[in-house]
C-alpha cells in the first residue's frame, strides 16, 4: 500500500476477541524533515510509526505493546527495503 505521497505504508488493525480496538500504521521513508536534523536517522531510510491509536476503554491492557511487537515482526524481513532505524 502507498500513502497519498506514494510512500510505502502498512496499516495494522488491532483486535481483541473479534472487536477492533485500535490501529497502527508504519511507513518506510527517508526521514529528512527539518525537525529531525539533529537525529541519527536524519536523511536515512527508516521504518517510522506514523499512527498508533488504542480505544480508551482498551488502553493499559497491553494491546499497544502487542501491536508494536507485531510491527517489529513484520519489518524484521524489511518488506519495503533495508533500514537501520525504526522510529516513533
Amino acid at each position: 500500500m502507498l500513502n497519498a505521497d506514494g510512500i510505502p505504508a502498512a496499516p495494522i488493525a488491532i483486535y481483541a476477541n473479534g472487536v477492533a480496538v485500535g490501529f497502527l500504521m508504519y511507513i518506510y521513508d527517508t526521514l529528512d524533515h527539518e525537525s529531525f536534523e539533529n537525529k541519527d536517522f536524519y536523511g536515512k531510510k527508516s521504518y517510522f510509526i506514523w499512527h498508533i491509536m488504542i480505544d480508551k476503554s482498551y488502553q493499559g491492557k497491553g494491546y499497544g505493546k502487542l501491536a508494536f511487537e507485531k510491527m517489529l515482526m513484520d519489518i524484521e524481513n524489511m518488506p519495503y527495503g533495508e533500514a537501520e532505524y525504526v522510529t516513533l
